[in-house]
């Protein structure tokens, strides 16, 4: 961080339990949700951590909980919802003995009843997955870790079924997979590449140039926007590049507080939130609001 400047644009409101990155998630209702995430800096002395928590943002009160444990700890995995349930979807789960191995696994968890049951193995391996919920159906994407240049596959999950359906690649690629919804339609950064559109309806893809080249960028959708902000292999990590589907244009937005990536972004009730993340010099357990206009 530079200075106090960042200020005039964003507030620090909350902390997460820990300084965690690699973190996707989805809202329901008044809740934003995340799983797994992964920490260098945890306990004393400090280790690296794999988290097992499902951690919620209550948009009301502005505080994380960890509202259920899995049965492994896994990083990498996408967070959505499904029927008034959370998903998280594959990743990387850590073994017994302590190795990463990849997993399609399935875990949902019912705010009703705060249980944590399986759900349907997902159809394929993807080293970072993004899931996101559009059109009543679950999402669940990514790019396959042993396909070289391969192109990002995407299978979704409705209600009451109990198999994933497979639906059209996307863009060619590789690397972390982070998006959200728009109008109905899935946006996901290809890195170093492209922001991709999958719209529901027609079953196709829309590549859309970035305006800069970046990877493992936060993603949020915001009224009626974009947001793309910080990530890898920028000049400046914390720059902000934001599209507008109706204009088709991308215009420079506020820089974030500090150099970060791998982190969650989302808007609530017309607020933008950024989480976690690392950069710089170390794991981001700080979250972020975007100052409203006018806002002291």
């Amino acid at each position: 961080e530079e200075g106090v400047a960042w200020r005039q644009n964003w507030e620090e409101v909350s902390l997460l339990p820990f300084g965690t990155h690699d973190l996707g998630g989805d809202f329901l209702g008044d809740t934003f949700y995340t799983a797994g995430g992964v920490t260098a800096h945890y306990g004393f002395p400090v280790a690296g951590y794999y988290c097992s928590s499902l951690l919620a943002f209550d948009s009301q009160k502005k505080q994380w909980a960890q509202v259920a444990s899995f049965t492994s700890p896994h990083v990498y995995c996408g967070t959505s919802h499904l029927d008034g349930k959370i998903y998280s979807v594959g990743g990387y789960f850590q073994d017994d003995s302590g190795e990463k191995v990849l997993s399609s696994a399935v875990h949902i968890y019912n705010p009703e009843d705060q249980k944590v049951s399986e759900g349907p193995a997902y159809p394929f391996l993807s080293e970072s997955t993004l899931c996101l919920h559009a059109g009543g159906r679950l999402y669940a994407m990514g790019f396959d870790p042993n396909e070289k240049a391969g192109r990002l596959k995407l299978a979704s999950l409705g209600k009451g079924e109990k198999d994933w359906r497979m639906e059209e690649d996307g863009p060619e690629g590789l690397g972390s997979s982070y998006g959200a919804v728009l109008g109905g339609k899935i946006y996901s950064l290809v890195s170093r590449k492209c922001l991709a559109a999958f719209d529901p309806k027609t079953s196709t893809w829309q590549e859309i140039p970035l305006l800069l080249s970046s990877r493992s960028s936060q993603v949020a959708a915001h009224e009626g926007e974009i947001w793309v902000m910080g990530g890898r292999d920028l000049p400046k990590q914390t720059e902000t590049q934001i599209y507008n589907p109706e204009t088709k244009q991308w215009r420079r937005g506020p820089d974030l507080p500090r150099p970060l990536a791998w982190g969650c972004a989302f808007s609530l009730h017309g607020e933008l939130y950024v989480a976690g993340g690392a950069g710089g010099k170390g794991y981001s357990n700080r979250t972020f609001r975007l100052r409203r206009s006018g806002q002291d």
